[in-house]
């Protein structure tokens, strides 16, 4: 009879112990699904902050790149717009020069013809220049005035102003310089080194204006000139700051 008590008591332990082994190994497999679960979503989510972070990089780069490629096309321009304007005052100055040699050696050197410059002594309505008179025109070899406020006038001797001459007004004291309707060339370095200079108003009729005209401007120095006229693709294409009217 303990035999057979002590044998039930036995089964009800190894009953007991299946059931629960059962539901422990049942609660670890729910655990373990809980908790992988979590871990994927983890893993998803900072994939995709990966892809927007590569996206959003490749977009930046992109930008920079297309800013990089229109600065080098402007600047390429630039240079190309500068070197033609050299190559057509190279190319005037090397006709001048023909011309000039031609008529030297027709007449020789010391031979006087009507068209010689011919050096005048500034008159009272034009104290402030001197100039020459030739080919029917007035050339300005040379300011020198007093005042910083210049009109250049379009006659002189009841002949035309027709060239603003190398060096006429370089390092003068000039702030503002106002050239008038006829005037059709400014020769080299014409105004070169006038640190004052702050503003120039050139015509429509000018159409040329040699190296170096405004060498060592300041950087607030202004061309006001025409809209359309040669001054204002001159201007563009040495970069100063034109206003074109």
């Amino acid at each position: 009879m303990k035999n057979r008590s002590f044998k039930t008591k036995i089964a009800a332990c190894a009953i007991l112990c299946a059931l629960i082994c059962s539901a422990s190994c049942a609660k670890k497999q729910d655990t373990s699904d809980q908790s992988s679960q979590p871990q994927a979503n983890i893993q998803l989510d900072s994939y995709q902050e990966k892809i927007a972070y590569c996206m959003e990089q490749i977009a930046t780069l992109e930008e920079q790149l297309a800013a990089e490629k229109e600065n080098n096309y402007i600047s390429k321009n630039d240079y190309e717009l500068k070197i033609s304007a050299l190559e057509t005052t190279i190319s005037l100055l090397k006709s001048q020069l023909n011309q000039q040699s031609g008529t030297n050696s027709s007449n020789g050197s010391s031979a006087e013809t009507p068209n010689s410059p011919q050096t005048q002594q500034p008159q009272s309505e034009n104290l402030q220049f001197k100039y020459t008179k030739e080919n029917n025109g007035i050339t300005i070899t040379k300011y020198i005035g007093t005042s910083t406020d210049v009109t250049i006038p379009d006659k002189i001797d009841g002949l035309s102003v027709l060239t603003i001459g190398e060096n006429a007004f370089a390092s003068s004291s000039v702030k503002r310089v106002v050239i008038p309707e006829g005037i059709k060339m400014i020769d080299w370095f014409a105004f070169s080194s006038c640190t004052q200079l702050t503003e120039i108003k050139l015509p429509a009729s000018l159409t040329s204006i040699q190296y170096g005209a405004f060498d060592n401007a300041k950087p607030s120095f202004i061309i006001i000139c025409p809209k359309g006229s040669f001054a204002e693709a001159y201007a563009k294409s040495w970069g100063y700051v034109c206003v074109a009217e």
